[in-house]
């Protein structure tokens, strides 16, 4: 993480039904690879929280991807609006 940091690359903080990687802001800016098919209500929230620590962390831009799904749409307007709550 140190390498990642001392040059200001961006750590892949990625989900995959074998894997996850540490939450860990690396850089100014975070790059999130949610790899999952599909993504539950409770899913989506943990990510909600997870994005909230990483903002409170100092991100000053937090880049999210879906698998390209067919469901990668509706899962980011999902994400997005939980993300816009009051």
């Amino acid at each position: 993480m140190t390498a990642l940091s001392d040059n200001g690359a961006a750590l892949c903080i990625a989900e995959t039904e074998k894997l996850a990687s540490p939450l860990e802001r690396t850089a100014p800016y975070v790059y999130v690879r949610l790899r999952n098919e599909t993504y539950d209500d409770a899913g989506l929230d943990g990510w909600v929280k997870n994005l909230d620590r990483l903002a409170a962390s100092g991100a000053k831009e937090i880049y999210v991807y879906f698998k390209h799904e067919t469901s990668a749409p509706d899962l980011a307007s999902r994400l997005r609006a939980k993300l816009d709550r009051p």
